[in-house]
């Protein structure tokens, strides 16, 4: 298949994406963080390839973590990159991502026609309408981004936090693409299809100890928009470099999923002591409530940009 029959391809796929009904999108929004129970599985590890895939972590049951995606590129000068980072459903028409998916060394690309992005084993793709990178992004600070989708997502959310909502001490889930199974078709790599999904158990560490390494270590000064997560007493961490833009998921007392967290770095390959670093969900709820009230109050009003 040539380049361009593959676009055309995406294209057909694009336009196909059905409408949902307010009433259905409300209630998809009531059931938000409600999936397979995750397995008590043993502790397994992630770790980052070139194009930020988990690599070793354990295969996710069907039907878990249904509101995580694959961001996707169709570069410019590169033609279909194909799977990028991760993201994750808050709302039915908003995913979440990391701000350093879509804007870094190698391109600065929030441009919502050369993007897209693809939920479940279905491979189910939908449109980028708008991408609202924080206005204070810069390095490892605010690294948070949000894409509004053209079409609203027939997939229930995740649950955001509560305002303040800390997780210290909870164990939590982090997913991300596996590249554990067998190899990838040629098909599969020249689409840029992601593997399988995969997750590890991590516990939220204090903020202090996870401060203090990574000022010391690599003179990184983490805020209150940062959150750590690591394995059994900090002996391993759930990624190398993380599984950019990807969940940290929390089971809560009413048995809900929880975004606690959204992958945004680490000390590498695993190096023990040192935990996962997350942008903080909860302490970006009044941007992205802002963002998204911005946003559609400007598409009813005729004004959308």
């Amino acid at each position: 298949m040539s380049s361009r029959s593959m676009l055309l391809a995406l294209a057909a796929v694009l336009l196909q994406t059905p409408a949902l009904t307010q009433a259905f999108q409300d209630d998809l929004l009531q059931q938000c963080g409600t999936t397979t129970v995750f397995s008590n599985h043993r502790q397994g590890r992630l770790r980052q390839s070139g194009v930020s895939r988990v690599v070793g972590g354990i295969p996710s049951p069907e039907g878990s973590s249904p509101w995580m995606v694959s961001l996707q590129l169709l570069h410019p000068g590169m033609g279909y990159v194909g799977h990028i980072c991760g993201g994750v459903l808050i709302h039915q028409s908003w995913v979440v991502t990391a701000a350093h998916c879509i804007k870094n060394e190698k391109y600065a690309l929030p441009i919502s026609h050369l993007w897209s992005v693809q939920f479940g084993p279905e491979l189910k793709r939908f449109a980028i309408k708008e991408i609202v990178i924080h206005e204070m992004f810069a390095g490892y600070n605010h690294d948070i981004a949000l894409v509004q989708l053209s079409n609203p997502a027939p997939y229930v959310p995740v649950c955001l936090p509560k305002s303040g909502q800390g997780f210290q001490g909870i164990r939590c889930v982090a997913s991300g693409w596996s590249t554990t199974s067998a190899a990838p078709t040629t098909l599969t790599r020249r689409m840029g299809i992601p593997g399988p999904r995969a997750h590890v158990h991590l516990s939220v560490v204090s903020s202090s100890v996870c401060r203090n390494r990574y000022l010391s270590a690599y003179n990184i000064t983490l805020n209150a928009g940062h959150l750590c997560a690591a394995g059994k007493g900090l002996l391993t961490s759930g990624t190398c470099l993380g599984d950019s833009g990807g969940p940290l998921q929390c089971n809560m007392a009413d048995g809900r999923w929880y975004l606690a967290g959204i992958t945004a770095f680490g000390s590498g390959c695993g190096r023990p002591g040192y935990p996962d670093v997350y942008t903080r969900l909860a302490y970006y709820l009044p941007w992205i409530k802002v963002q998204i009230k911005k946003h559609e109050s400007a598409e009813k009003s005729g004004n959308y940009l």
